[in-house]
């Protein structure tokens, strides 16, 4: 016999309990953080106490009264405020390893999408886009060389031409200087004669004079 069948049909099955969602990180965080609050409260009102206490004590003491209700009271007291500040350092110590933990998984995740965007990046360029960009580059780099190949060879026949004209205009310089300097030598040449022609018609007349006188 199916026990369970049974159990479904008197209704004897006991309700299985929800699994309970994790909270949220900050949300338990704030929650310790107000139980940390509330047990300092609770040792800032123990001291308080505790100072009424000895004071009560010692006015009983001074009396020659007893006072073991108000020692006892303070030594329960105290103990108690040692058992809350255990506590506050306990939890305060967990809440600070969280923190440090949260901060820790932030940084693992930072650095896990850092990580996949670096792997994702790198594998864009080993998908021949490094060869596609030093084809493009090599493209660029022959056109610019053709272009200046073209320039260069529109440049020197400018530059030939230009020698040449420039060649034509210093010899054709050189002539006028030399027809020029011709003329010169000439005209230097005529009036030097000219001038031994009187000079030596001045010394026959001279002469002549001379041989009449004698």
């Amino acid at each position: 016999i199916n026990m369970s069948f049974f159990n479904k049909l008197f209704g004897d099955d006991k309700p299985k309990k929800k699994q309970e969602q994790p909270k949220n990180h900050d949300e338990v965080i704030a929650k310790v953080q107000e139980d940390i609050d509330t047990y300092t409260q609770r040792n800032e009102h123990l001291e308080k106490k505790v100072n009424q206490l000895k004071e009560k004590a010692k006015a009983k003491i001074k009396s020659g009264q007893k006072a073991d209700f108000e020692l006892k009271e303070i030594k329960r007291q105290q103990e108690m405020l040692i058992q809350n500040s255990k506590r506050v350092s306990a939890l305060q110590s967990q809440v600070n390893n969280a923190q440090n933990f949260m901060a820790d998984s932030e940084f693992i995740k930072q650095m896990e999408d850092i990580t996949k965007l670096n792997a994702n990046l790198a594998s864009n360029l080993k998908d021949n886009k490094m060869d596609d960009l030093k084809d493009r580059m090599d493209e660029i780099k022959d056109a610019k060389d053709e272009l200046k190949d073209l320039m260069d060879d529109l440049v020197e026949d400018d530059e030939e031409e230009e020698d040449i004209q420039d060649l034509q205009d210093e010899l054709m310089a050189e002539i006028m200087m030399e027809d020029k300097m011709g003329t010169n030598v000439n005209v230097k040449v005529d009036s030097h004669t000219e001038e031994e022609v009187v000079d030596n018609k001045a010394k026959k007349e001279k002469n002549s004079n001379l041989h009449e006188l004698l």
